[in-house]
């Protein structure tokens, strides 16, 4: 079986590609509708958590984390919720530390007793 790409093909493909690309650039710059300019040290521990919970899809939240809650607090629930044994974590890693941040959010503490 031979498979054919005439030029025609190509320009199509680029086309089409460029405006992926174009369209994806645009959706990037308006979700980001706080125009938050995220540092250095929040980027990285947010990616440090994504990888610690093995959760990359929800790094856009650790982001947000990382802005909103102070780092020292982020790393010790990171530290509880990765020292959970994995019978005792009912849905999963990244569920339980967004849960506890949001407690931390609301409340200023953990009240969970543990």
């Amino acid at each position: 079986m031979k498979l054919f790409i005439s030029n025609e093909t190509i320009e199509i493909y680029k086309k089409t590609s460029d405006r992926t690309i174009q369209l994806l650039e645009h959706l990037f710059t308006t979700m980001n509708t706080h125009n938050i300019n995220y540092n250095p040290l929040e980027i990285q521990l947010a990616h440090e958590i994504a990888a610690k919970l093995e959760d990359p899809n929800a790094l856009s939240l650790y982001l947000t984390f990382a802005h909103q809650v102070p780092h020292e607090k982020l790393r010790e629930l990171l530290d509880r919720v990765a020292g959970i044994p994995d019978r005792q974590i009912k849905r999963t890693r990244g569920a339980l530390f967004t849960h506890l941040v949001n407690q931390y959010k609301q409340y200023g503490y953990d009240y969970s007793g543990n």
